[in-house]
């Protein structure tokens, strides 16, 4: 280090005294802190902070810019320092994907809300990751690398193969939620009944004197895919009935305005639609009064999920519930089973599902 002398002088005591003065560039670099990388980034602390807890909300640009200061000050948030130190996080994610008409899905929300309720009764904060992209991948993946979580809930559409590895080498301990997975399987998953949900829908449907019958369903080869059209192919079958019409589309209110479409250019004679999800029913009911077709008097539209926004539609919409409650505290005791070590006496939970019967039927 270069010193520089500028003069000497009699201090209080007599004492002959050197002056030295340090250049700035020479001086030791301040601890950082939320304040400093702020500043360097040009962006609020609180914004800072957003980055650190929940990037989700933060915008891609800012995320990279406060990222890019963080590495240059090789700024560590405290919680690090305590992981680094041997101490827990104390923090449980949560994984979702947004949808094209929601930010968080209907039916991610009140799962969450009761997981996190759950969560916060063992002292656990949460922390919510959208996979919006690659970037907001690689930031789920730093965090799960640097020890900041202790547990995870996977949603249903966010389940990838490199993500459970991730989670399996940092041994971090995850449950699935919203989808089954084969009973010979090792990962933890709750899910609704989706065969016994629809059959229930189509048997009502039938015995209200529904006669041509439509299944709207997604795209792809999810079990509940599976499982719900099979339903609403054997209750065709067991009912006698020769009107079979399946279509396939992308589960959002856009794809139910399609997939009615697609039924009024049919010029066939149906008095029902059971569709994959209330999102899907919400479109077909829009699509399908925009063409002049009386709900329910000439076509019953009957959804599945039961999302807050169903009773509040114009019919208020029949629809299979979901407990999304139940599933969300389930999800989260037995991930916490899985945190201490404590056997689980079931690794693929059902949970039933209940009709709930509005004016759209």
């Amino acid at each position: 280090m270069d010193i520089t002398v500028n003069s000497t002088h009699l201090n209080s005591c007599g004492v002959n005294a050197i002056m030295i003065s340090i250049s700035s560039e020479e001086m030791p670099m301040k601890k950082p802190t939320i304040k400093i990388i702020a500043k360097d980034a040009g962006v609020s602390e609180m914004t800072v902070s957003r980055v650190i807890n929940n990037p989700e909300l933060v915008s891609e640009a800012t995320v990279k810019k406060v990222l890019k200061s963080m590495e240059k000050y090789n700024y560590k948030p405290k919680m690090i320092a305590k992981i680094l130190k041997g101490r827990k996080s104390k923090t449980v994610g949560f994984l979702i994907s947004s949808r094209q008409e929601f930010y968080i899905s209907p039916f991610y929300g009140e799962c969450i809300r009761s997981a996190a309720t759950a969560l916060k009764d063992f002292s656990l904060r949460t922390l919510s990751f959208n996979l919006l992209d690659t970037l907001s991948k690689s930031l789920f993946v730093d965090y799960a690398n640097s020890g900041l979580l202790d547990g995870m809930i996977i949603f249903e559409g966010t389940f990838q193969e490199d993500i459970t590895e991730v989670l399996r080498v940092n041994n971090i301990p995850f449950v699935y939620v919203g989808e089954t997975f084969q009973e010979n399987s090792d990962i933890v998953s709750i899910s609704s009944d989706s065969y016994e949900g629809a059959r229930k829908g189509m048997k009502y449907l039938i015995d209200t004197g529904s006669k041509n019958i439509c299944f709207v369903t997604g795209t792809g080869s999810k079990p509940s895919y599976i499982h719900r059209k099979q339903a609403y192919l054997d209750a065709i079958s067991e009912a006698n009935l020769e009107y079979q019409n399946v279509i396939e589309t992308e589960r959002s209110m856009m794809g139910g305005m399609l997939a009615a479409e697609k039924l009024i250019k049919q010029k066939e004679e149906i008095n029902a639609v059971f569709c994959f999800c209330d999102v899907i029913a919400i479109g077909v009911i829009k699509r399908l009064q925009e063409r002049g077709v009386a709900i329910p008097k000439e076509i019953r539209v009957l959804g599945f999920d039961n999302i807050p926004f169903a009773k509040y539609t114009t019919p208020a919409l029949t629809t299979i519930a979901q407990d999304t409650e139940k599933m969300g505290m389930i999800a989260a005791n037995s991930l916490l089973k899985l945190m201490f070590n404590e056997p689980l006496e079931n690794t693929n939970i059902i949970v039933p599902t209940e009709l709930i019967i509005r004016e759209s039927t």
